[in-house]
């Protein structure tokens, strides 16, 4: 199975997090993309560790969203995905060949064992190499994905990687930052996805473990509630409480943000050093992610890394009826939808 693809459809775009799925379907009508289902399910930790359940979930999803296609493009991320940049030269006759080759050399797996793919992304100004992406995944974690979706009656047609759709959803909605140096930074329940971006393609992607449960177990701990009602009172704000000692657990979640951002600019400083890293950082950060959504995150974020930081928003290029959708819901959680919009969009490309 290719982890590339540019087959075109309408499939849905489906990001299957660790508290939440969410899905994106987009349909291309005349000159415009236009959204055509959004929505989200929640699942416990029990349900997402039985297939069976989360298969459930999945087919209740497609029934309520009234989806007729079936079709699923998906992703994998963290250690059920390896990336490499690799340069090939550039008048190489055996391409594939030559690429198995050096996938020996960087996959600390048998080949036999992976599904292996990989995209070219640039040539050097001499025509002497070309930068190419390697991309390879354990197939016991991609059969695993095709026996879920295969159990609540879906098809997996494309598997991505997160950071590439994350990648995919900034550079559709964001063209005229195509050519500059930016930061992406997905924060999820449990891990985020960090990548920096320029010149139409990912130069750098790290998982980070931050998430938006290190916050909802602080609220969780220092009042003394369930984890439902924590994470209730970590999206609508600390100042909403009237609890007591909320002073305390404002400083405990701040001093968590600004270990997040000592995180954030070791990464800015490992790819600075790295092969594709560049001299003069990036000026910008995007936060996507329901973990971004924190607030004051932003902010704190801002501060600390002394740089702008904004949400990014998943449709910003995407049109949709505001008599169909609910526009003020979707302002209020877009980011979250980053990866499955990235997703989507991959099956439209």
């Amino acid at each position: 199975m290719q982890i590339f693809s540019s087959k075109k459809g309408s499939d849905a775009g489906l990001d299957l997090g660790q508290h939440w799925a969410k899905l994106v379907q987009l349909q291309p009508k005349r000159k415009q993309t236009v959204l055509s289902r959004i929505g989200r399910l929640v699942w416990d930790k029990e349900e997402k560790e039985d297939d069976a359940k989360m298969a459930a979930k999945l087919s209740q999803m497609w029934d309520s969203l009234a989806i007729k296609e079936k079709r699923v493009i998906s992703a994998l991320a963290g250690h059920g995905v390896i990336i490499k940049y690799i340069d090939l030269p550039g008048q190489t006759q055996d391409t594939e060949g030559y690429v198995r080759q050096q996938a020996q050399e960087y996959i600390p797996f048998d080949l036999s064992e992976v599904y292996l793919d990989h995209q070219f992304l640039d040539t050097d100004t001499s025509g002497q190499s070309m930068k190419t992406v390697l991309v390879a995944s354990k197939k016991t974690m991609i059969d695993e994905l095709r026996n879920l979706f295969r159990s609540a009656s879906l098809s997996l047609g494309i598997v991505d990687v997160e950071g590439f759709a994350l990648s995919n959803c900034f550079e559709f909605n964001y063209p005229e930052q195509v050519s500059e140096l930016s930061y992406i930074l997905d924060i999820g329940s449990t891990s985020s996805i960090f990548c920096v971006y320029s010149r139409g393609y990912p130069l750098f992607i790290r998982d980070l473990s931050i998430g938006g449960d290190q916050i909802t177990e602080k609220i969780r701990r220092h009042f003394n509630v369930q984890h439902s009602e924590a994470e209730q009172i970590k999206l609508q704000g600390l100042d909403q409480t009237d609890r007591s000692g909320k002073e305390r657990v404002e400083k405990d979640i701040k001093n968590t943000l600004v270990s997040w951002t000592q995180d954030i600019q070791r990464l800015i400083t490992l790819h600075k050093n790295s092969e594709q890293g560049q001299e003069q950082g990036a000026g910008k950060l995007y936060l996507a992610g329901g973990g971004s959504l924190y607030p004051g995150l932003k902010e704190t974020v801002a501060e600390e890394l002394n740089m702008t930081v904004q949400h990014l928003n998943p449709l910003r290029n995407i049109t949709y009826d505001e008599r169909t959708f609910d526009a003020a819901y979707i302002r209020s959680c877009a980011p979250q939808y980053a990866v499955a919009t990235g997703l989507a969009i991959r099956g439209l490309t």
